[in-house]
């Protein structure tokens, strides 16, 4: 079984929290970007494998749609915006291994 479908069978679909940041998104025809702990957002063409690895560390993860005005994404200002999921994109979103769920 590769990293990515491990990764996707453990995801939940619902809502993330406020803690919970986006992971990986698909672009177009099946190539993805992921985002790191630090906001850091990079392409990865059709490499889930490596965009797993990317994402580093997590304990929860949960597939829902993208919203803008309750996600925070790109945390570090200097993605562009191309490269981050759009509105009703479906992602993946992960809370990073240590931090406390917001309930």
């Amino acid at each position: 079984m590769n990293a990515f479908s491990i990764f996707r069978s453990t995801a939940r679909k619902a809502m993330p929290t406020k803690r919970h940041r986006a992971a990986i998104w698909e672009n177009m025809l099946g190539t993805v970007y992921a985002m790191n702990a630090a906001g850091e957002v990079r392409y990865f063409d059709y490499d889930y494998k490596a965009a797993v690895a990317f994402v580093g560390d997590v304990e929860d993860v949960r597939a829902h749609r993208y919203v803008a005005y309750r996600t925070r994404i790109g945390s570090n200002g200097n993605n562009e915006s191309y490269m981050l999921p759009r509105h009703g994109q479906f992602v993946w979103f992960v809370l990073d291994r240590g931090i406390r769920s917001a309930r």
